[in-house]
């Protein structure tokens, strides 16, 4: 019965710690890659040229602004409906793939 009883306490404790984890790890949010077609620097909009349309918060960290024509990599998180922008990756995307 003891050891019973042991099973069970460490089950919950590990579901317990599972459940924590899950919590209290932040998300690494999602990708979107593509070509800009439009900054609506007003509005603090962006436009993918697949028509994907991302909040751009005034201070999200990147090397220099992106410009209409550049490849980029943007990593965001859905909020509301809308997609916010955290981190601007400006130039090839590929990865470290070799192309034509």
């Amino acid at each position: 019965m003891k050891a019973f009883a042991l099973v069970v306490m460490v089950t919950l404790l590990m579901a317990g710690t599972v459940a924590y984890a899950q919590t209290a790890t932040p998300s690494t949010g999602k990708i979107a890659e593509g070509v800009i077609a439009d900054i609506d620097a007003a509005h603090g909009m962006l436009t993918l040229q697949d028509g994907e349309r991302f909040v751009l918060p005034s201070l999200v960290p990147e090397t220099a602004p992106p410009e209409v024509g550049e490849r980029v990599e943007l990593t965001y998180e859905e909020t509301g409906g809308q997609k916010i922008v955290h981190s601007i990756d400006i130039g090839d995307t590929g990865h470290g793939e070799t192309g034509s």
